[in-house]
């Protein structure tokens, strides 16, 4: 292991660039790849190659689930009023499904839904 060798990162033998994804980092014969953002699609067989010799690292990457931080509020209303229903996740930008009784709303002139980060409207 030379002294700033130049190595090769794969993820599942495809070549890996710097981005704002993947960080490589190599101090001497230090090596580093550093991996921003976490998702389960990131999980993978990792190699490091200096040509002469590689090793490999298994990632795995597990889901966070997502719960509520601010559940919905009951409201009431008149006739003819419009409201707002407003809810806080823990993951940002998380896929969400919102439903009367049980039946799936989808956008519509009557329903507009909203979603900044964490925080949904209906």
């Amino acid at each position: 292991s030379k002294s700033d060798a130049p190595v090769e990162w794969k993820k599942d033998s495809v070549s890996i660039t710097p981005s704002k994804k993947y960080e490589i980092k190599q101090r001497g014969s230090t090596l580093e790849l550093i991996i921003h953002s976490l998702k389960p699609e990131d999980s993978g067989e990792y190699t490091c190659d200096s040509g002469e010799q590689q090793t490999k690292a298994l990632l795995t990457v597990h889901a966070t689930s997502i719960l509520f931080k601010e559940q919905l509020q009951n409201k009431e209303a008149e006739e003819g009023d419009t409201v707002t229903l407003r809810c806080k996740l823990t993951k940002p930008d998380a896929s969400v499904e919102w439903r009367k009784d049980s039946a799936n709303i989808i956008p519509s002139q009557k329903y507009e839904m909203k979603q900044r980060g964490a925080t949904v409207e209906l």
